[in-house]
């Protein structure tokens, strides 16, 4: 008989902790936790698609000829070897579901972007504008 209650003991116990709420997933959004949540989640997503390097395929400003490469690092950091877009900026960021460049704090652009092509193309336009720039991710 006792042997029978140290067995049902110890069953309790392993079922007391695998349903004691433990969760292997440190993302997980709980009333615990409210700064983990699946908006920061799909932020963190949606930014990472960003981070590679990018090369300018299409230009609708003008100045078609000029070639332009833009290296999104997850730093946050930009680096551009032609700055006809991104003039002075150095830091990027999404922001409300744009993409904003600035320069040592300074908002130079923001950007309403697309991702396509499996987001291997990056489509780029200003707010109030319809001209756009393609990048295609290397």
């Amino acid at each position: 008989m006792r042997k029978q209650l140290v067995i049902i003991g110890i069953v309790a116990l392993f079922v007391f902790v695998g349903l004691s709420g433990c969760s292997s997933n440190p993302n997980s959004s709980s009333p615990n936790n409210p700064n983990n949540t699946s908006q920061t989640n799909t932020s963190n997503l949606e930014r990472n698609k960003f981070i590679g390097t990018w090369n300018r395929t299409s230009y609708d400003f003008g100045t078609q000829g000029i070639n332009l490469t833009v290296i999104f690092l997850s730093d946050g950091t930009l680096k551009a070897n032609n700055l006809i877009d991104f003039d002075y900026a150095n830091n990027w960021e999404i922001k409300d579901g744009m993409l904003t460049v600035s320069h040592t704090g300074s908002v130079y652009r923001t950007w309403n972007y697309v991702f396509s092509n499996n987001d291997r193309a990056l489509t780029l336009t200003l707010p109030d504008e319809t001209k756009s720039i393609v990048y295609t991710k290397q």
